[in-house]
């Protein structure tokens, strides 16, 4: 698992492809700060996190509702 804020994920994109959907690892990414978030203005909202990573071969997106559901999510079986 790894945690990290949606703004970094998205300069990750080649790595995530490459070392992860590519090679089928069982990563989870929990990304914070996704979506129209705070004053920390245009250059850090998560508006494409949906759109940029739904093209991906072998990955799963997932939005938590409850903490519970956040369990639920990173304790699931892989498809």
């Amino acid at each position: 698992m790894a945690a990290i804020y949606s703004t970094f994920l998205q300069r990750a994109y080649d790595e995530i492809v490459h070392d992860a959907c590519l090679q089928k690892l069982p990563v989870v990414f929990a990304m914070d700060r996704g979506g129209l978030v705070g004053d920390d203005g245009p250059t850090h909202h998560g508006a494409f996190d949906i759109a940029y990573l739904r093209c991906l071969p072998n990955i799963v997106l997932m939005a938590r509702a409850t903490r519970r559901c956040s369990c639920t999510c990173c304790n699931r079986d892989r498809v």
